[in-house]
């Protein structure tokens, strides 16, 4: 089967048949980055951390 068969099968699955493949995609696709990097990236596009020149600039506030 071509990829563009299995692009086409895809699609005319229902939506959450899709939803399904798509986890099973990024979850094989991810599966060579380390899971510290995937949590880093989550905290950052969750807004979590700062920026890169204020980490570099500003001291820490002290942790208690």
């Amino acid at each position: 089967m071509s990829a563009q068969q299995v692009i086409a099968e895809i699609e005319s699955l229902a939506k959450e048949e899709q939803l399904l493949v798509l986890d099973y995609v990024q979850r094989k696709a991810l599966a060579e980055v380390p899971e510290s990097f995937r949590r880093g990236m989550m905290q950052a596009l969750s807004g979590e951390g700062v920026e890169m020149e204020t980490a570099l600039r500003e001291t820490p506030p002290s942790r208690r």
